[in-house]
């Protein structure tokens, strides 16, 4: 038996709540748990519970052995004082705060169903599952996964959220800045991320912005930033850009990433990174205050609008200088390669923003995109194929990936909704009977 798995039966009432006494023979009534605590002091904050006649508010704390309390060493502790209610599974000594019989004591042994500590048992020891309570389809409601998505959705942008923060904290304050750093770093998509965040901290968006109806400049100032005009070119697009960008690091005391940190090898031509920078340049070209912009966008479809980024001519016939494509490409950013900015930059940025400035209707179109926006595929939601949740929508895939990451891979069953549904006794006698 575990401190944690008796949290568990505490937390959710997982036990014979009905004609509850205390060891002295008092009658119980729960009528709040308490507001579980995860840090130090008591297990459990501000219950409400009808002891005997009297109705008592304050804290709950739980041991396996009521010695616990003294090997803890609780008895010198004054965050102790206002426990109303000693929670065992085995009472082995008599505790009191003052004087004996001062301190109700409940135990729980032989009052739950033990086939829940025997399966939560079996899941601990469980090596083989990457997924631990072996969900199946018809084991889960709809109504359960529906609210535990959602937290699990908003936990997951909370945590993405203090890096926003941090980031913010780093440029000074300026979200414009911030948000164009994570667009940047996104441009780069998986092989190339870090390269185009060294980028845009090289970069600064206040100079982009002083050239930005230039669309030729900004191409000088982001490929010779980036280490791409050093060489020398055949094709004259390149060698003007060349002279243009010395000009430019000259007067502003650029100095130029190593052109190794740029990866080619394993991507396809249109998601070279020369192509995704020229989409950049292009978006920088045409949005002007585009961090304003995407705070008052009010419809989802305008997303799209404002990404529906193309590149100068040279990349229509090229995918690397000096490199003609005897094939014409427009190089439109497609649908999912908006997706995936409008998923990792724009609801994440709208999230934090809001979060911050305490603007619900940021929130809100954020989880708005999230929940319009298709599922993502990746190594953690085909875990979860052809299991109970679904992976409908980018929601219930940032939701997936937290569930396993935060709870699957930690075996926090007991922290999980799902754990919770599955250790009802009604659900372990299905699954043993099936």
């Amino acid at each position: 038996m575990t401190e944690f798995f008796l949290h568990y039966l505490w937390r959710f009432k997982s036990f014979e709540t009905k004609n509850l006494k205390t060891l002295a023979g008092e009658s119980i009534e729960i009528l709040f748990p308490g507001t579980y605590n995860t840090g130090g002091g008591p297990d459990f904050f501000n219950a409400r519970l009808r002891i005997g006649s009297t109705l008592w508010v304050g804290h709950v704390e739980i041991h396996t052995r009521s010695s616990d309390w003294n090997r803890h060493r609780h008895q010198f502790d004054d965050h102790y004082k206002n426990v109303i209610l000693h929670v065992v599974q085995t009472n082995d000594v008599n505790i009191f705060l003052n004087v004996e019989g001062d301190l109700p004591v409940l135990e729980l042994n032989g009052k739950y169903d033990n086939s829940l500590w025997e399966t939560y048992q079996r899941w601990m020891k469980d090596e083989g599952r990457e997924i631990i309570c072996d969900l199946q389809p018809d084991q889960l409601e709809k109504v359960v996964w529906l609210g535990w998505k959602d937290r699990l959705l908003v936990e997951r942008l909370e945590e993405k959220s203090k890096v926003i923060w941090k980031l913010v904290e780093d440029v000074n304050g300026y979200w414009p800045e911030a948000f164009y750093r994570r667009l940047t770093a996104n441009f780069g998509f998986s092989r190339n991320n870090e390269a185009f965040e060294m980028l845009a901290r090289s970069i600064p968006l206040r100079l982009l912005k002083r050239y930005r109806e230039d669309l030729f400049v900004l191409e000088a100032l982001l490929f010779g930033q980036a280490g791409w005009l050093s060489r020398d070119f055949e094709d004259a697009y390149p060698r003007r850009l060349k002279v243009e960008y010395q000009f430019l690091c000259r007067k502003h005391s650029l100095t130029p990433l190593p052109p190794s940190i740029w990866n080619f090898g394993g991507v396809r031509p249109s998601n070279f990174p020369t192509i995704r920078m020229a989409q950049l340049a292009f978006l920088i070209h045409q949005s002007e205050n585009l961090f304003a912009k995407v705070l008052d966008i009010q419809a989802i479809e305008d997303f799209y609008k404002i990404f529906n980024c193309q590149t100068s001519e040279y990349w229509r016939t090229h995918f690397r200088f000096d490199n003609e494509s005897t094939i014409l490409k427009d190089n439109i950013l497609g649908k999912g390669a908006v997706e995936s900015i409008l998923i990792n930059t724009v609801g994440v940025m709208l999230f934090a923003f809001g979060r911050f400035h305490q603007q619900e209707h940021h929130i809100r179109m954020a989880l708005r995109i999230f929940e319009y926006c298709k599922p993502e595929d990746n190594q953690i939601t085909r875990k979860w194929s052809n299991r109970g949740p679904g992976n409908h929508s980018s929601a219930d895939s940032q939701a997936l990936v937290q569930l396993y990451n935060k709870y699957c891979s930690c075996k926090k069953c007991l922290d999980c909704v799902i754990g919770h549904q599955l250790l009802k006794p009604e659900k372990i006698n299905d699954s043993s009977n099936s």
